[in-house]
């Protein structure tokens, strides 16, 4: 080959090279989700509520779902049905809800009421004045509670707390002129500020008697508006008055148009006049009537939490107030504005770039829809639009009668009926609730739940699944059979052009997380694995035409298997079998009679890897082919899925006899060789179906299989059914079931089988047609909740031999699993639990008598369990037999039965004892006087015996009394009714009282100390200790202290009480004495630390005595020089200035003099000072040390502060320790910054003073041991400074401690703050001011 040459074949791998670089770009992919009202397996429908005449709908802060009833509201949180009536103070229907904060409120026609601990509160209007008709509520974003009024829109502010007349903070009225100029000095509306509307409609009066009314509704006839000098004015019709009867006839609803006639026309009005009783009978003359009137009549408000607020009136006029960034609100008539169509009664929602509304008129079959810049109108095929809604992806909800219309961003409008749901001509309301669900609900009818896509439920349309990686990547086929790759929001294509085969049907993600796809390429067998962003393709046509979807896996040892395809066009090439591939080497397992296609692939305990197919093949751990004749004859036909769970048994499919568990390890039998366990599943053990399609061992060890009829779940003991709906299962392919990687199962729908069958016979895939609506692929994510259970009666009683029946239900939460589908397992006494099954009742035949307690718990679909089972007592009485009764009566008639027949034997012997008697009598007698001298001897014996016994007792109880005789410590005895049974001699003789302690009279004020010890006892307790203050006999305090104890007999009642004590009066003068010795040490502690300030403050006293030295010594000599002469003004100012200068040094030696005295005080008293005075004199002591150290000092006290009331000058000693410390923290080189700073605040009634210095801290493990005697840091420190100031915060009842987090040491301690009756001093540390006769409980 010449140079030319190669250069051309360079050229061409270079465009080759660069083309697959292009090609390297996968292609994105958008995927599509069906209308979830197209699946009609998410609906389910709640007809609790059918016959309440359901009204509204709402949800709460925790997500319970209310509804406006005719009687009230009920109130569902996915277990229970509450309802709330008159009997929970709500008076009327529920016709709107709102949670404003952590306030729920209902509205009914005419008021509000919030809800609190189960009832509601009624919270507007709070008087009876005054008649409201309310329409609807609404949360505004800065907590304000909306309300639509006949008089306007209401704007309350700040809910009233529980008091009956407590207000709101604020109430807004926004209204017309008539109606604020009628209420002007109205005392209804004396606390309420009323705003008239700038963009309200101005409407033209038509011919009639001049008066508008608030709307057609039931009791909705308020006058809004009267005509000056109109017919109606003229007779003193006023705004606010109530028309009830026209021509005579009393009516509820009065029209608007009836007021309105030709001139000339008769109308008679009865009118009842605002705050009036009394009835007016009005004959008026219709005539045309000049001028305008204005009307604002909301009946829905949305706040969409960007600053604006939107009303939408009765007549279906839509209007804005903006709330600008300087405060002020502006209103936009929009109807008026842009031209927009008048919806009459229309639902507004807020949507997320603006608003929608649709209204209740058949003439504007349309939808208005704002984009935050322009409206569009959007035609509909119905013309009520009772509700509207907005869905997460921009879909708007539409509820009109009996439908539901979505229109969706781009404007596409589709209806779905409701009413192979039960809902039928009735206006429907739609709601979406917190957890993305939707509610419809029809008026009068009942209420539906949808499940959302994206929630528990996501459906892909043209998509199936295929696995899940790690980072919660995920991998699907397309309906055109490409691969598509999505993680997070990415969602990217690939095909054959990225190297792919070019028909993949099978992607997994291997343990060590490698990607593999295997399919088929232009008719032959081929793998890829995935490298970065390309794939390396592999093709085996020794295999087959394909690798079969269902026969790709990884083993153990993470070596991956192909299963040849079935073949429908046999090629000479074509050889079948299995490959497996161990990370560098193919090998291929060529077919037997048996393995020229694989449907599935799993591997047992002992290694073995199986093969599903025409029958059941094994390959042994040696690559040997196992022997069909070791498998039960169940498993050995032909097999649709195989699978292997964690514990490694085989899990096999079958066509017609239900699912084949094989023990994974085989039972060695010497005579017959090794043979492999079974179990079979079929409909006899609830199975839905026989024929199995899939077969997936789950993570949680349970069991999932597909058939035609349903899904199944195994738990190991019993078959339930599963979560998945039963409508899907004949759809779902076969081995179209897996299960993610967080949980999540995914099924697939797709009928990828046909497809796969037309390519085997050669069809090209561009001539199949499109295939997205068949290929689908559902996502379920199990709930976590579980669900509740509940038995039918709360006791059972029943006789022994008597068998116990016992009934009990449960329902799951939304009921997301049926009733009919929950599964109950059940335990008495604690015993192992049954297993779970759909029985609701039990026999328990056998019980032994006594009290028994029985459980059950209910399991959902998802095989949540009940925490918190359902649990009853059983009392099973004993047989008649078995009772002591009985047992007694038959036990004297056998007694007396023998006494009978003893009778009856004598009499027959009576004749030869008579015979006899005379021989036997003198035996008698000797028996009898022997027997005599036994029983003496016995009583003898007895009586001895009861005589040591008594002496023994005796001796007892003189050694406990001499043992309670001799303490020292007091012991008093009660009865039950606490009655001074026992005193000992040790309380007598303190208490100077005669008497013996077992009948001693005890003085009153004695028996009512005594009590009081008792009464302190906490309830509940069995032992209390008391401390008793009182005046002896001398007049002197005397302080006791006492233990007492309950005595209770074996089953706990109280027999009595006991109280020993003694008398403390000693220890407390001790402890006084060591009181008053710690304020001796105090004051020992501030002489030495003035012993410490004198050297700096002595410094401070000599500049200002040298500078007044020096001025003095100036100001003589210029007397003596230069003042000779009186004219020398100049001088004179200068000697002035001189003379005030050595006035300000002197005042300085004061202070400071008087600091030192004060500070040196021994003691001071308890008294209200200014914290703020002692921060600042603190400081004064220590100015010499913080000048020369310390860079800069903040004091932070705030304005207003309340006074303190403690000891001042002990106060200001801990202020100069912790001051003085933290300046000798900061006397370092290594410290840079020096920074003290000093705040006062308050907290929860006390005065908190921090003092922060930046030296270098401490540490964490000593900030309780500094506050310990003779602990120090300091080089030269004694240790007593931060004890004895902890020792006078405690004496002030506060607390002095560190607070970690700051770049320094940081202390705090705390004052009490002076009330108004403490202005007295009082001094510190006497115990005198000790109540009397005080009892303290410990």
């Amino acid at each position: 080959m010449d140079f030319l040459s190669y250069r051309i074949v360079y050229l061409l791998v270079a465009l080759f090279v660069a083309g697959t670089g292009v090609a390297q770009q996968a292609e994105s992919y958008r995927p599509h989700s069906p209308d979830p009202f197209w699946e009609p397996w998410r609906i389910r429908a709640f007809p609790q509520l059918k016959g309440t005449e359901l009204r509204c709908l709402g949800e709460d802060a925790r997500g319970a779902i209310w509804f406006g009833v005719a009687d009230g509201a009920v109130r569902y949180d996915g277990l229970r049905w509450d309802e709330f009536g008159a009997a929970s103070n709500l008076p009327g229907a529920a016709i709107a809800f709102a949670q404003v904060g952590s306030q729920f409120y209902a509205a009914t026609g005419s008021s509000i009421h919030v809800l609190e601990q189960g009832r509601f509160r009624q919270v507007f209007p709070q008087t009876d004045r005054g008649r409201w008709v309310i329409e609807d509520l609404a949360v505004g974003a800065d907590g304000v509670l909306w309300v639509c009024t006949d008089k306007g829109a209401l704007r309350l502010r700040g809910a009233p707390s529980g008091g009956q007349d407590d207000p709101w903070q604020e109430i807004q009225l926004l209204t017309t002129p008539e109606i604020e100029n009628s209420l002007q000095g109205d005392l209804v509306t004396a606390e309420i500020q009323i705003e008239a509307v700038a963009a309200a409609d101005s409407v033209r009066w038509n011919a009639g008697v001049g008066v508008c009314l608030y709307g057609q509704g039931v009791d909705k006839n308020t006058v809004i508006a009267v005509a000056e000098n109109g017919p109606a004015a003229r007779q003193g019709v006023r705004v606010g008055d109530r028309i009830v009867a026209i021509d005579g006839e009393a009516r509820r609803t009065v029209f608007q148009r009836e007021l309105e006639d030709a001139p000339g026309t008769r109308i008679l009005l009865s009118v009842l006049p605002k705050g009036g009783e009394e009835v007016l009978d009005l004959e008026l003359m219709c005539e045309s009537i000049e001028g305008r009137y204005q009307r604002f009549r909301p009946i829905q408000i949305e706040d969409d939490g960007r600053g604006t607020v939107w009303f939408a009136t009765r007549l279906g006029r839509i209007l804005s107030l903006h709330r600008n960034q300087d405060g002020t609100e502006e209103w936009t008539h929009h109807t008026r504005v842009h031209g927009l169509p008048v919806i009459a009664m229309p639902s507004i929602v807020v949507t997320d770039r603006g608003i929608a509304g649709v209204g209740r008129n058949t003439a504007t079959e349309c939808l208005l829809r704002y984009d935050g810049d322009r409206w569009t109108v959007i035609d509909l095929p119905r013309g009520i639009g009772s509700s509207i809604e907005t869905c997460d992806d921009g879909t708007l909800l539409v509820g009109t009668n009996g439908a539901v219309l979505s229109v969706s961003a781009s404007g596409r409008v589709v209806d779905h009926g409701m009413r192979d749901h039960g809902i039928f001509g009735n206006d429907v309301m739609v709601k979406k609730t917190s957890d993305g669900a939707l509610w419809i609900a029809g008026k009068g009818a009942i209420a539906l739940r949808l499940e959302p896509q994206g929630q528990r439920w996501t459906t892909y349309r043209g998509l199936v699944y295929q696995a899940s990686g790690e980072d919660g990547e995920e991998w699907f086929l397309t309906d055109r059979l490409t691969v598509v790759h999505h993680q997070g929001d990415r969602w990217q294509q690939y095909d054959a052009d990225d190297g792919l085969m070019s028909q993949p049907l099978r992607v997994i993600v291997t343990t060590a997380g490698d990607v593999w796809a295997a399919g088929s390429h232009d008719g032959v067998a081929a793998t890829a694995r995935r490298l970065g962003n390309r794939w390396e393709r592999r093709l085996h046509p020794e295999l087959s035409w394909a690798v079969d979807r269902r026969a790709v896996f990884e083993d153990r040892d993470q070596r991956l298997w192909f299963g040849a395809a079935v073949n429908q066009l046999v090629q000479e090439d074509d050889h079948g079998g299995v490959l497996r591939f161990d990370g560098e080497v193919w090998k291929h397992f060529r077919p037997t009679n048996r393995l020229d296609f694989v449907y599935g692939i799993a591997q047992t305990q002992d290694g073995s890897v199986w093969f599903a197919g025409p029958s059941l093949v094994q390959v042994t751990p040696e690559d040997q082919f196992g022997a069909s004749a070791n498998l039960p004859l169940v498993a050995r036909g032909f097999t649709d899925a195989l699978a292997n769970d964690q514990g490694g048994d085989l899990w096999i499919g079958t066509r017609v006899k239900g699912v084949v568990r094989l023990d994974g390890r085989p039972a060695d039998d010497p005579a017959d060789g090794p043979e492999f366990r079974s179990t079979v599943y079929g409909e006899s053990n609830r199975v839905s179906n026989s024929r199995i399609k899939s077969v997936l061992p789950m993570s949680d060890s349970s069991v999932l299989v597909g058939t035609p009829a349903g899904f199944d779940r195994f738990d190991g003991q019993t078959w339930a059914p599963a979560a998945l709906p039963a409508d899907l299962a004949y759809d779902t392919d076969y081995g179209g079931l897996y299960e993610g990687r967080s949980g999540e199962l995914w099924f697939n729908a797709s009928g990828v089988a046909i497809m796969t069958r037309d390519l085997a016979k050669g069809i090209p895939m561009k001539d199949m047609g499109s295939l997205q609506d068949t290929f689908k692929t559902y996502c379920y994510r199990p709930d976590d909740r579980s669900p509740d259970t509940q038995i039918e009666r709360s006791a059972a009683q029943a006789t022994f031999g008597e068998a116990v029946s016992l009934d009990w239900s449960g329902v799951d939460y939304m009921e997301a699993t049926p009733r009919d589908q929950l599964t109950f397992s059940w335990s008495i006494d604690d015993q192992p639990w049954s297993a779970f099954s759909p029985a609701v009742r039990v026999d328990l035949p056998g019980l032994e008598g006594g009290l028994h307690r029985f459980r059950v718990r209910a399991r959902d679909a998802d095989f949540n369990i009940d925490r918190t089972p359902a649990e009853i007592t059983i009392e099973i009485f004993p047989a008649l037999w078995q009772r002591s009764w009985f047992q007694g009566l038959m036990l004297l008639m056998l007694v007396l039965f023998c006494l009978a027949m003893i009778q009856t034997g004598r009499v027959f012997r009576r004749e030869s004892s008579l015979r006899t008697s005379n021989e036997r009598l003198l035996s008698a007698e000797q028996d009898l006087q022997q027997a005599n001298q036994s029983l003496e001897s016995r009583v003898a014996r007895r009586t001895r015996e009861l005589r040591e016994a008594n002496q023994r007792l005796h001796a007892s109880e003189v050694q406990y009394r001499s043992i309670v005789e001799d303490q020292s410590e007091y012991i008093v005895r009660f009865d039950a009714d606490q009655n001074v049974t026992f005193v000992n001699t040790a309380f007598l003789r303190a208490n100077r009282i005669a008497g013996q302690t077992v009948s001693a009279v005890l003085p009153a004020k004695v028996v009512s100390r005594l009590r009081q010890v008792v009464a302190n006892v906490e309830e509940g307790r069995q032992e209390g200790r008391s401390v008793v203050s009182f005046d002896d006999a001398d007049g002197q305090l005397r302080w006791e202290q006492w233990h007492c104890r309950v005595l209770v007999d074996q089953v706990g009642n109280p027999l009595g009480y006991q109280v020993v004590g003694n008398d403390i009066t000693d220890l407390r003068d001790a402890q006084n004495r060591l009181s008053e010795k710690e304020l001796e040490l105090a004051h020992l502690a501030r002489v030495s630390a003035l012993g410490e300030m004198v050297a700096g403050i002595s410094h401070e006293i000599n500049q200002p005595l040298a500078t007044i030295a020096n001025f003095s010594s100036a100001s003589l000599l210029v007397l003596d020089r230069e003042l000779g002469a009186i004219e020398n003004v100049e001088r004179k100012e200068d000697i002035r200035q001189w003379i005030e200068r050595i006035k300000e040094q002197t005042e300085r030696i004061n202070r400071i003099v008087n600091s030192l005295r004060r500070f040196g005080r021994p003691g001071s008293n308890l008294t209200a000072f200014d914290i703020e005075s002692a921060v600042t004199e603190s400081l004064d002591l220590c100015e010499y040390r913080t000048r020369t150290v310390v860079n800069d000092i903040l004091v932070d006290i705030p304005a207003e502060l309340p006074k303190a009331y403690a000891d001042r000058v002990q106060v200001e000693q801990v202020l100069v320790n912790l001051i003085r410390n933290a300046v000798d923290a900061m006397d370092d080189p290594a410290v840079v910054e020096r920074t003290l700073k000093i705040v006062v605040a308050t907290e929860e009634e006390m005065l908190k003073v921090s003092v922060i210095d930046s030296g270098p801290g401490i540490a964490k493990d000593q900030g309780d041991e500094i506050f310990q005697t003779f602990v120090t840091t300091k080089t030269q420190g004694m240790g007593m400074g931060l004890a004895i100031s902890r020792s006078i915060i405690e004496s002030h009842q506060g607390r002095l401690y560190t607070v970690d987090g700051a770049d320094g040491a940081w202390f705090e301690f705390t004052l009490p703050i002076a009330t108004d009756d403490q202005a007295t001093p009082v001094h510190v540390g006497s115990a005198d001011h000790a109540p009397r006769s005080r009892s303290v409980s410990i």
